[in-house]
């Protein structure tokens, strides 16, 4: 059995291709009256990935659907206190806002690399609205039996070694303006059979991106999406004084090419 490192430059490759989950989840079969709280509404991923700088916390102010509807100009925050706390730290690690005028609302640091296993809290303070908290902890390095690895045109066969960390996972191999995935949620079998079907044009060498989701972002993710976009959710959320989710995703990196004799090989990175 092996266990994989991940590395940043296939991340960086394929940041956009496969690294977060957009299809809406089931339809909710209930009607589930909340009551509106005014508050800050965040979206935060801290990655695990091997690329310094990768997290992210969105942060924009919460809105009824009628005020989305107005088109309200101050839903991005850019003047917020953004800090992460990690394990028993007392000193906040700060995020600060991107100066790309098309990422207002982004919070950054351009060398945090959160550690899998670790706990950290999110504490996000904005003027004239509650203090948001939330806590993470980040899944293990997601691993796999190196020895069940098999590959023949159209499929990819091997089995993942779970972690009680991990919620959720997903395998995918990125492909020029497409994708190859299959979701895993983690029931607790210390050994998941994965089979990826793969275009029959794929061949090695090739990229298989692991990822591990924990709690918070899986819930998160699999729900229904709102009606309209940046709305807040008020029934799902994973932060304490406000809305939305913080949750955290480990990476790694299988690569899958052939030796001299043509025989199919894993390269573990």
């Amino acid at each position: 059995m092996s266990k994989m490192i991940p590395i940043g430059l296939v991340l960086s490759l394929f940041w956009l291709a496969c690294d977060l989950p957009f299809d809406p989840g089931p339809m909710p079969t209930s009607l589930i009256r909340t009551t509106f709280e005014p508050g800050l509404n965040v979206f935060g991923v801290l990655r695990a990935d091997g690329a310094p700088g990768s997290s992210i916390i969105h942060v924009e102010k919460a809105l009824t659907t009628e005020q989305m509807y107005s088109q309200d100009p101050t839903i991005m925050i850019d003047n917020a206190e953004v800090y992460l706390f990690p394990g028993d730290s007392i000193a906040g690690i700060p995020f600060v806002a991107s100066t790309d005028s098309l990422e207002t609302g982004f919070y950054y640091h351009d060398t945090y690399q959160p550690l899998p296993g670790q706990t950290v809290q999110l504490k996000i303070t904005a003027p004239d609205l509650p203090q948001l908290t939330a806590r993470t902890t980040i899944p293990e390095y997601p691993c796999v039996d190196s020895t069940t690895i098999a590959y023949q045109t159209g499929q990819l066969r091997f089995t993942l070694l779970t972690d009680s960390s991990a919620a959720q996972y997903v395998v995918c191999v990125p492909i020029s303006g497409n994708r190859s995935e299959i979701h895993l949620i983690n029931t607790g079998n210390p050994a998941l059979p994965v089979a990826l079907n793969l275009p029959l044009s794929i061949s090695p060498p090739f990229a298989v991106l692991i990822f591990a989701y924990d709690h918070n972002l899986t819930v998160y993710l699999n729900h229904s999406i709102a009606v309209i976009p940046q709305t807040f959710r008020e029934t799902i959320r994973t932060v304490e004084n406000g809305y939305g989710c913080f949750g955290s995703l480990a990476l790694t990196v299988l690569m899958i090419d052939t030796d001299g004799s043509g025989k199919v090989v894993s390269v573990l990175e």
